[in-house]
């Protein structure tokens, strides 16, 4: 209501409407205080928060490659325990086309979430892109981010020739030759669709790229990449000491049907092959 024709405030100044008691307000310094106890919260919950999604990463790839596994305990079977052919009148299909009626021709399951990116032209793979191959009977371009051990394709004869005759005691022709299955990976992380680990093998400087070694003389190269280390694969170093601990890590599915985390230190610690000794210390 007006009084003496003016309007007057019907809400006196100060907090709650309670006369006498002056605004409230932030001062600088407590302003200051507030976003310095933010900023360090935040610091605080990013890295854990990063930790966890790399964690989701790493335990979905172990989900993929325990199917991957059980596909080819699945194969086996059906083949009276004879392993996969590397390459049957020139087909191409290598285990990516043995095994896809095994995986309910799913092909994601071949893509490791922390290296899904398709869209390189490159054949080969990273820490986080995925390769390519393509087969010929029928045409298809198979895309992945698993590597098969080498050692465990039954019938290594393609149209370019077969294995040298320095490797063929090597070979894995039937599971009943796997003395060790607990121990012997036959799919892992990688930059190709297959790699053929031997002792001897040094890792490479780029634990990013691998080592894109050709045919049967490509090792443990082509899974030696920091793709499950604790930090994101794009972030792989590509210029490593080798001659002090390897950092890194990758997953493992062994032939006995269990996955596992493994740190790039301890590849050499495997059964990879019929002749495989682990070596006393590193071979570099």
């Amino acid at each position: 209501m007006p009084k003496n024709g003016t309007w007057t405030s019907l809400i006196r100044p100060g907090f709650a409407g309670k006369p006498g008691r002056p605004p409230v307000a932030f001062t600088l310094t407590e302003l200051l205080v507030v976003i310095a106890v933010i900023g360090l919260l935040a610091a605080l919950l990013l890295p854990v928060l990063s930790r966890t999604k790399l964690r989701a990463l790493q335990v979905h790839c172990l989900s993929n490659l325990k199917q991957i596994a059980l596909a080819h305990t699945m194969y086996l079977d059906d083949y009276h325990e004879t392993c996969l052919q590397y390459d049957f009148a020139g087909d191409n299909l290598l285990w990516m086309g043995r095994l896809i009626a095994y995986q309910g021709k799913v092909d994601s399951v071949r893509l490791c979430p922390a290296a899904n990116n398709t869209s390189s032209p490159d054949r080969f793979g990273t820490a986080n892109k995925a390769w390519y191959y393509d087969s010929r009977q029928p045409l298809q371009r198979w895309r992945g981010s698993y590597s098969l051990n080498g050692w465990l394709y039954s019938n290594l004869t393609n149209k370019n020739g077969s294995m040298p005759a320095r490797d063929q005691d090597k070979i894995f022709q039937k599971d009943t030759d796997i003395l060790m299955p607990s121990q012997t990976p036959v799919f892992t992380d990688g930059i190709y669709v297959d790699s053929w680990p031997r002792t001897n093998n040094t890792p490479p400087r780029d634990l990013y790229r691998g080592d894109r070694g050709r045919l049967f003389n490509a090792g443990l190269g082509r899974i030696l990449i920091d793709r499950h280390g604790g930090i994101p694969a794009g972030s792989a170093p590509t210029n490593i000491d080798t001659s002090q601990i390897l950092p890194g890590a990758i997953n493992v599915a062994c032939v006995d049907g269990h996955v596992e985390l493994s740190k790039l230190e301890n590849l050499w610690n495997f059964y990879w092959n019929q002749t495989w000794t682990p070596p006393k210390q590193r071979p570099f």
